[in-house]
């Protein structure tokens, strides 16, 4: 089947797709011909008061909010796969972000997989200072060998 170029964005698209797999943007699908935009909307107001289900339906989010949760999501889950916590504050920033913007369930996954790498640094940090500088030193001063521990 030949494929034809969309109107918005130039992907690639079956002439029987409604909707651009990059830009998400509706087309109408045409039975062999090219892929042309929507045909204009007409309102509710000259039809006679009925409305359709895409007027009911509420707008999706722009790709913003879409991309800055997918970022998260991915960072999320490299923080906790490769423990890596110095990616979790970044996660957990972009899920956050992306949830004020309109974004739902990839940006909540992200935001917790960020905040668990997050809460992973804390404690890697927390230790470190808990456990005190001088002792991480005289720890090392004693694996050397030959060396004595005053000097």
């Amino acid at each position: 089947m030949d494929r034809v170029p969309c109107p918005h964005c130039g992907a690639d698209l079956y002439p029987t797709e409604s909707i651009c797999w990059r830009c998400q943007m509706r087309v109408v699908p045409t039975a062999g011909g090219p892929v042309g935009p929507p045909p204009p909307r007409v309102s509710a107001t000259a039809r006679g008061g009925e409305l359709d289900d895409d007027e009911l339906r509420p707008p999706s989010p722009p790709n913003g909010p879409r991309r800055l949760a997918h970022w998260s999501l991915g960072l999320g889950i490299a923080t906790v796969a490769c423990a890596c916590p110095l990616l979790g504050p970044v996660a957990l920033w972009l899920g956050l972000r992306a949830r004020r913007e309109g974004e739902r369930g990839v940006a909540l996954a992200g935001a917790i997989l960020g905040g668990i790498g997050t809460a992973a640094l804390a404690a890697a940090v927390l230790l470190v200072v808990g456990w005190g500088w001088q002792s991480t030193l005289t720890w090392a001063l004693r694996s050397v060998p030959g060396r004595p521990l005053g000097e």
